[in-house]
């Protein structure tokens, strides 16, 4: 009887957890697609096993539920906090104007600004996800173990979360198509480098 009110118990803990993370990435998508139609530069990194307090100790602590209105607030372009990255976890914002490290590794494509190279360089160093809203174009950059996939559309960015988070396919993602391809930049592991803003 132990057993099976323990086994119904844990049962309950996961649906509330998936129903929880479920609702985050809904939000999380919504703001980032706002943000990518309002053209407003943005970087967040989610934590995941690996701790970025390290990173965190370099912005601002926030400990605050994350939300559209926050995360507009933060990086609209002449508030104070908006240059450097938003530490989530646990679908709370721990912290903004965060400095991450900067990938080392030569861009082929000059386009890769401060914040995509920002990215890279974390998710090099760390388990988390990294996403990117362009302040000059308003496109969306998703990117995990130091492999950034860019210009991404909203379909495209709604399944990938997905897929990262529970290893689900919205829209088929099994056969990678060779137009996704075209925008992976793999990265090796970095040297050790001074951190650096944006």
């Amino acid at each position: 009887l132990r057993n099976m009110l323990a086994r119904l118990g844990s049962n309950r803990l996961l649906q509330l957890f998936v129903r929880r993370q479920n609702d985050f990435l809904d939000r999380f998508a919504d703001t980032v697609i706002l943000l990518s139609k309002k053209r407003i530069g943005a970087l967040f990194a989610i934590q995941r096993d690996v701790s970025l307090k390290e990173q965190l100790d370099t912005g601002v602590v926030l400990d605050a539920l994350f939300t559209s209105e926050l995360a507009q607030a933060v990086f609209h372009p002449k508030a104070p906090l908006h240059d450097g990255g938003m530490i989530i976890g646990d679908d709370r914002v721990a912290g903004a104007a965060c400095v991450f490290p900067l990938t080392e590794r030569e861009m082929q494509d000059r386009s890769t600004g401060l914040r995509h190279r920002a990215a890279i360089g974390l998710t090099e160093r760390t388990d988390a996800i990294a996403v990117v809203v362009s302040e000059e174009t308003g496109s969306v950059s998703i990117c995990e173990n130091g492999q950034l996939t860019r210009n991404m559309s909203e379909e495209e960015f709604r399944a990938r979360l997905n897929k990262i988070f529970f290893n689900r396919d919205t829209n088929d993602e099994s056969q990678t198509t060779e137009q996704e391809l075209a925008r992976k930049t793999a990265v090796p592991a970095a040297r050790n480098s001074d951190l650096v803003s944006h």
